[in-house]
């Protein structure tokens, strides 16, 4: 086995300066490390494709599947003869110039997509099965014997002894028979064929055709091999596709995750087969290198967290370390001493820097994820206080408060991992060994945050104290340190910090109660307002009484004094004609039937002015009355709406006193806090149309069943364009608006609505239940 393994490593590429521990390297050649922790499974996985026409490999994720086909499997294939096109998978996304309407499956659309080796119209792929695309002849044209022997098919490995791959499929693949064939054969690798159960659930008929295209292209092609990669957890799912393909996916051959041998020759390998080594491992300096990488985190009996030694070996903690490694060593170095590993070689300062990596390629890739949020999502949720992995559930659009984007590009660079529970997705860490370096790579991250840091642990002191005295409100933010603290947790430095939840409360329920108690002195100051209204009024319609009772006695006196004139006037008229009556007796008598007749008239007209003026002046008290019984039953309102049961208030009210035609606005902002039952805080605002609303002067807002705010009455002005507002976490069902206008001659009206019904879904369907 040891002859063989050098010979095939001979007939690959020197490593030299591509190294996969010296920087960026192709595709290929970053698996190398892994691949050498994999001769004996790479010698049998190779024999099996060889021998049998369709074989599964499975694995666990992050186990080295990729590793084990790229660097292994593909070079040795290509060496014995074999035509291998490059891996590919059935996801991806669609060029603009084609929709999936015109695709008659998507899951071999992505798949032949990568083997196309020119730019080519995507609708010419849009209907090709595989074997047209392969130019396979049809099933009738077939002439080629399968069963005859072919020995350009050897391989140099026989697949005996014990080893992580499936006995069964070992012994099925030494007793097949060799294909021969005169020209290359193909082998096709669909890599991460988990993919086909997770991407467009709309097409799952496609499944069924996507094994249908392949088992008839085997079929059309005997010599053809075809190689599946799957998730492990993902083998249940394959059950029902089973029977489609000829032999049934019988021949399976599992990958362990890496050993502590297993790892030690993926660290021990790539240096010592280089043609010239430049570096080799002191003796046992390998080895503690593997002991470092095989440490975990768990729980003892007693509860504690202790650090033990692991099963496994997490295939990218060895490629970042010992990259980290082979980049800090002196190039005068050729042995790796302890030394050298103490100084250069710390596991945790390596997965520190590759955490840190991640982070910052998850912020570049995906918009609006900061980093801050990023390490308190690790901090908080992927490590528990008792400094092991916690899960987080994978939610429709987000995981833990992460965009589903971020946790993509974290899955891919391998530092978290995705688990099936009861039918839902979960993530964790990797690895336990990831505990630790990421706790000290985020401490240091937010000792470099300054004062933003001094103001979050002030106020994390206020907020432990509050709590601890049982959240008194003597102790809650006033005036400058609420301004403070509000527009610190608005600042882009507290979005990037992890902070106590319990800032947020101490923040939230000083701001609530300082709106409570700016709203009680708006009240006072409305009332008192609204006092020296009605007494400015009452003396205004005093001294209008008053000037008016002045003006009719200065009437009346005129009056009387024309009466007398005119009487005056009269008796001087009877004496002259007295002493004439004896010479103009008829003169006389058509004089006096003269003045009596003018006599009669003025007092007539006199007595019409009289009754005139009575009239007007009635008018008036009446209108005088009319406007304080118009104040009077705006009181009465306004004390009916704050006493009396809403429902009651508005079943007595007179029809005439409801207005129909008042419409309001209503607005919801989110405040970016919780209250302590984490329900999301939000700004309610509400004020009315000016022109459904002509001539108001005064509104006077009451919020029944008060639930979600401690404010219950708002009264508005014009100063404040009619508008009250409340900080809560809902929206109200019912609001009764009292409506006084500037002509106080008009009666005060009632307008009564449903808040959440104004601001549309989801509220209504959430709150008035």
């Amino acid at each position: 086995m040891e002859t063989a393994s050098r010979r095939e490593t001979a007939s690959r590429p020197a490593l030299t300066d591509n190294n996969p521990y010296l920087g960026p390297q192709p595709f290929q050649e970053k698996h190398e490390s892994i691949f050498f922790g994999r001769v004996r499974e790479t010698n049998d996985f190779c024999s099996l494709v060889i021998a049998r026409g369709e074989v599964l490999l499975y694995a666990q994720s992050g186990a080295g599947k990729s590793s084990l086909l790229n660097a292994g499997l593909i070079p040795r294939m290509r060496v014995k003869g074999f035509q291998v096109r490059p891996t590919t998978r059935v996801s991806g996304r669609l060029p603009a110039e084609i929709t999936p309407g015109e695709i008659s499956n998507l899951y071999m659309f992505n798949a032949l997509r990568t083997w196309v080796d020119s730019p080519l119209d995507p609708r010419v792929l849009a209907t090709k099965s595989l074997g047209d695309f392969l130019g396979l002849p049809p099933r009738a044209m077939q002439c080629v014997d399968a069963s005859a022997p072919d020995d350009s098919l050897e391989t140099e490995n026989s697949i005996d002894g014990p080893g992580p791959g499936n006995e069964e499929a070992r012994q099925s693949a030494e007793s097949a028979p060799r294909a021969k064939a005169a020209t290359p054969h193909t082998v096709l690798i669909f890599d991460q064929l988990e993919e086909i159960f997770e991407y467009y659930p709309e097409r799952r008929k496609d499944r069924t055709n996507f094994f249908e295209q392949v088992a008839e292209a085997i079929e059309r092609d005997p010599h053809l091999r075809v190689v599946f990669s799957i998730r492990e957890d993902y083998l249940a799912q394959l059950i029902p596709y089973l029977s489609i393909l000829p032999e049934g996916m019988k021949t399976r051959f599992r990958l362990e995750r890496l050993r502590q041998a297993n790892a030690l020759a993926a660290i021990t390998g790539p240096p010592t087969t280089l043609p010239e080594p430049r570096r080799a491992f002191a003796p046992n300096v390998a080895e503690k290198l593997v002991e470092e990488l095989l440490k975990c985190h768990g729980v003892s009996a007693e509860g504690k967290p202790v650090e033990v030694p692991g099963e496994y070996v997490e295939p990218v903690q060895l490629q970042v370390v010992c990259s980290s490694l082979w980049r800090k060593l002196p190039a005068s170095v050729r042995e790796i001493s302890c030394e050298n590993l103490k100084n250069h070689g710390d596991v945790n300062e390596a997965l520190s820097t590759f955490y840190e990596d991640c982070l910052k390629e998850t912020v570049a890739k995906v918009p609006g994820v900061k980093e801050g949020e990023l390490r308190k999502w690790f901090g908080q949720v992927l490590i528990t206080p008792s400094d092991t992995r916690g899960a987080v559930f994978r939610g429709h659009e987000e995981t833990g408060g992460i965009p589903n984007a971020a946790i993509a590009v974290l899955e891919d660079l391998h530092i978290i991992r995705k688990e099936e529970r009861a039918g839902a997705e979960w993530y964790e860490l990797n690895h336990d060994r990831f505990i630790v370096p990421i706790q000290k790579s985020n401490r240091r991250w937010f000792l470099k945050q300054g004062p933003a840091v001094d103001i979050m642990r002030r106020l994390e002191g206020r907020a432990e104290e509050w709590v601890r005295s049982g959240q008194p409100k003597t102790k809650l933010l006033i005036g400058v340190e609420l301004a403070e603290a509000q527009r610190w947790l608005r600042s882009p430095e507290a979005a990037e910090l992890v902070y106590s939840p319990n800032v947020t409360t101490l923040v939230s329920v000083s701001s609530l109660e300082q709106e409570r108690r700016e709203t009680e002195q708006r009240q006072k100051q409305a009332e008192a307002e609204r006092q020296r209204a009605e007494e400015a009024e009452r003396q205004r319609r005093e001294t209008a009484h008053a000037h008016a009772l002045a003006e009719e006695q200065q009437r009346r006196a005129e009056a009387e004094r024309l009466r007398a004139e005119e009487q005056h006037r009269l008796a001087e008229d009877r004496a002259s004609a007295a002493t004439r009556v004896r010479r103009l007796l008829l003169a006389l008598v058509g004089v006096s039937l003269l003045a009596l007749a003018a006599v009669v008239f003025a007092w007539m007209q006199h007595e019409h002015e009289d009754r005139n003026r009575e009239q007007t002046e009635q008018t008036r008290e009446a209108k005088i009355t009319n406007d304080n019984s118009n104040l009077g039953q705006a009181v009465a309102l306004k004390q009916a709406a704050l006493s009396k049961d809403p429902r009651e208030l508005l079943a007595t009210l007179n029809p005439a006193s409801l207005n129909h035609s008042a419409m309001f606005h209503i607005t919801a902002s989110g405040l970016g806090y919780s209250d302590r039952q984490r329900r999301q805080v939000y700004r309610f605002e509400i004020w009315p149309e000016r022109s459904s609303i002509p001539g108001v002067a005064f509104i006077s807002y009451r919020f029944v069943n008060s639930w979600t705010s401690r404010v219950a009455v708002v009264m508005t002005g014009p100063s404040e364009n009619f508008t009250a507002s409340y900080n809560g976490w809902q929206c109200l069902c019912e609001v009764i608006a009292i409506i006084e206008y500037t002509d106080v001659a008009r009666a005060p009206t009632i307008a009564h609505f449903n808040m959440c019904q104004g601001l549309g879904a989801p509220w209504p369907g959430t709150a008035c239940k």
